[in-house]
């Protein structure tokens, strides 16, 4: 025998069903004014009330139960992970400098040979050195990538031995300590990104009778530790977490530079060419701590081929001290593979597993680097130095750093 529902019951069942609360599927899209907070705010429409496990519901059901107070878009900014392009970019620059170094340490070699006092190389064959640095710079941000301060400090130190009087060849090893911490502007809650760097470098350098050849090849594993804060910006939403997470990258680097010396006195003016290319992967990862907004991130790949045409303009000073080397770098780069990259990622409440993919900038294709610096080679190998290096002409961006470190022969 079949139970039916009591005729009386009926009528209450049909109004629970019309005022029963149903799972947040509130129009976050409508709110955003962003590339990155486009990208959240249409996953959070998709999958909120759908596919949505009950911690990422929740955090739905809070934020939607907000929408008018005001900053929802900022809101959605701090859901977003924009922060994470940072990593390909120190990945980069790890091996942007440690090629930098060991150009600075091949010149550092041709200035010693051509002085008065020969070089260690001529007598001893083989030439040891270390170079302990430190580095502080800035970069201003764009609608999609954030800005941020950062600070390093590190240690080159190598080998290198002439190969007879124009040819030289030699390894380097290569450790770097960098912190990077995002800006608080409301897009962004602060956050950092720490990282150890290993590198090895293999390089040389030879005269032509035509121009000199100089070569790098370099592979960098960098450790990165990343803080990604979350910070509501909406009255009545009391969001404030922190997402972590550790990955890790490999850069793998090739550059080749032709230059040829021009001297006049102790004014040397040396034009060049060089092409460098570029490979980085940055391992995936999960994040903790944020419950239901926490993101799986997928591997990413930059792949970067550049050329500079470009001066360097030296002179030597000989003082009581030692000889002092000024020097002013002007170059135009243009980049022929990099673009603009999804960051791909997911909730992983969502059980759809539907992509958020914020977009990094797209890079500019031509743009001036311009650099400064002195150094003092001293008598025992000693060559203290301070560089400063920025770039101009790129949109919405801009970056500067300052470099300061000690060369030491050994």
């Amino acid at each position: 025998m079949r139970h039916r529902p009591s005729r009386s019951l009926l009528p209450l069942l049909a109004l629970w069903l019309l005022v029963a609360p149903e799972p947040a599927r509130a129009q976050f899209s409508g709110f955003a004014g962003s590339d990155p907070q486009r990208a959240v705010a249409g996953v959070l429409d998709a999958v909120c009330g759908v596919s949505a496990t009950a911690g990422l519901q929740a955090e739905c059901d809070a934020f939607a139960g907000v929408l008018g107070n005001g900053n929802e878009g900022l809101t959605l900014q701090q859901f977003a992970h924009e922060e994470y392009a940072a990593a390909g970019n120190l990945a980069i620059e790890f091996a942007d400098r440690q090629r930098n170094e060991i150009y600075a340490r091949l010149e550092e070699r041709r200035e010693e040979s051509d002085s008065d006092a020969r070089d260690t190389f001529s007598q001893r064959g083989l030439g040891f050195y270390v170079a302990p640095t430190f580095a502080v710079g800035e970069h201003d941000g764009s609608q999609r990538e954030d800005a941020f301060d950062l600070a390093s400090g590190g240690l080159i130190a190598g080998v290198d031995r002439w190969l007879g009087e124009r040819a030289v060849i030699g390894a380097a090893l290569l450790y770097e300590f960098r912190d990077l911490e995002f800006d608080s502007n409301g897009r962004v809650s602060r956050g950092e990104v720490t990282a150890n760097a290993f590198g090895l470098s293999l390089y040389g350098s030879a005269d032509t009778p035509i121009v000199r050849l100089d070569g790098v090849a370099s592979f960098v594993h960098s450790d990165l530790r990343q803080r990604r804060r979350l910070v509501s910006q909406t009255t009545g939403y009391g969001l404030n977490r922190t997402a972590r997470s550790d990955t890790s990258s490999q850069t793998y680097a090739i550059s080749v530079t032709a230059s040829r010396d021009f001297t006049q006195g102790a004014f040397v003016v040396t034009p060049l060419a060089e092409l460098g290319y570029q490979a980085v992967v940055v391992n995936g990862f999960a994040e903790t701590g944020t419950n239901g907004l926490d993101l799986r991130v997928d591997p990413q790949d930059v792949h970067s081929l550049q050329s500079l045409l470009g001066a360097r303009f030296s002179y030597a000073l000989s003082t009581p001290l030692g000889v002092l080397f000024p020097q002013v770098r002007l170059g135009w780069r243009h980049e022929y593979l990099d673009d603009d990259r999804d960051i791909d990622a997911r909730f992983l409440g969502d059980t759809s597993r539907t992509d958020v993919s914020p977009q990094t900038d797209a890079p500019d294709r031509d743009f001036l680097v311009v650099g400064a610096g002195v150094s003092l080679t001293l008598p025992r190998g000693l060559q203290p130095y301070v560089d400063y290096d920025t770039v101009l002409g790129l949109r919405d961006v801009s970056n500067h750093i300052v470099r300061a470190g000690l060369r030491i022969e050994l």
